[in-house]
């Protein structure tokens, strides 16, 4: 199953820390690394991944401003208003091979704006050239789907908060990989691990420090802790991850927790994962990767700046339907399917 859930994405990359509470299973090495040593290395782990599959359950809560914390309109200005913490339960599933992806989302989802929660679904693939989503509230006779190529919106359908965590412990060269080494510093000044535990990275950018990295000290490196900081200099996003040695005695991601901040600090999101399936280095074939359309999805293909609109008819067949017909119930009334 795919995520296509476009309006989720998140603007920038996510902050997060890493916990050391578990021992990775790692070689002891002599000295501190240098910034090089980990882009090679996290190069390398990027390089030669292989295939995997994960699963994993999530919950979610979601911040939902409430009633003013006055009745004055002045005082409201500085007091804000009650927030409460909307809790919702899904389950994730991807499948990577190298460029090719195919993610999946299912569960209850929360409104932002109002804190209404339904029953969704959400999925999303890639094959290298082609991008697909599909998205179906469980209430809808139908659901809307998505796909074309190039840097459209559909470039990031499968780049959503559920994923960032575990696409962070599996290729974790996407935390500065944009940046020249000469952006990163080392720094273990005031690290809370202790030293022996893990090393500081420092990532500058316009004279600023755009996020802190804390890395464990010996191969293969995996981010401990990442906190990611606005332009204001306050913390934008801050994790938790918790790994366990396999079978094979490589570090596997075992549960993340990720908080997200207003720009005045409080709480806008908080996730918790907890991964329940993992297997690696079996290939998949062409079908597991790929996200097929259920039959009555409409669907919108992205054409350079045009879209075109078209019917699911068949598992086989797609055919086109006018503008006005895009998501509206076919018995004519006019209604949203949604």
């Amino acid at each position: 199953m795919m995520l296509g859930y476009l309006h989720r994405l998140v603007a920038g990359p996510l902050i997060i820390a890493f916990s050391a509470a578990t021992a990775l299973p790692e070689a002891k090495e002599a000295s501190r690394p240098t910034v090089a040593k980990i882009r090679q290395t996290w190069t390398h782990r990027s390089e030669t991944m292989g295939p995997y599959a994960l699963q994993a359950e999530l919950t979610e809560q979601v911040a939902i401003m409430g009633r003013p914390l006055s009745d004055d309109p002045f005082e409201t200005r500085r007091l804000g208003r009650e927030v409460n913490l909307v809790t919702v339960h899904k389950t994730i599933a991807i499948r990577k091979a190298g460029a090719k992806v195919r993610t999946a989302v299912v569960g209850k989802t929360v409104d932002s704006d109002n804190g209404n929660v339904s029953e969704q679904q959400h999925h999303s693939s890639f094959d290298g050239r082609l991008y697909k989503t599909f998205g179906k509230r469980a209430d809808a006779p139908f659901g809307l789907g998505a796909f074309g190529t190039g840097e459209t919106i559909l470039s990031l359908s499968y780049k959503t908060v559920e994923f960032q965590a575990i696409d962070w412990w599996c290729d974790p060269i996407v935390l500065w990989k944009r940046l020249p080494d000469e952006n990163v510093q080392v720094n273990d000044s005031d690290l809370k691990l202790p030293s022996s535990e893990g090393v500081k990275l420092q990532v500058m950018e316009h004279g600023r420090i755009r996020s802190v990295i804390i890395v464990s000290k010996s191969r293969p490196y995996l981010p401990l802790e990442f906190t990611q900081y606005g332009i204001s200099g306050k913390e934008d996003k801050r994790c938790t991850f918790v790994y366990a040695s396999d079978a094979n005695g490589q570090a596997r991601l075992m549960s993340w927790h990720a908080d997200y901040f207003e720009p005045d600090g409080s709480i806008r999101r908080k996730l918790k994962g907890k991964v329940t399936d993992f297997s690696h280095g079996k290939p998949f074939d062409a079908e597991e990767l790929n996200l097929r359309f259920p039959v009555g999805t409409h669907i919108t293909e992205y054409v350079g700046e045009r879209r075109k609109r078209w019917i699911q008819a068949s598992p086989t067949e797609m055919k086109p339907i006018k503008e006005s017909d895009y998501g509206k119930l076919p018995d004519g009334s006019g209604k949203p399917a949604s």
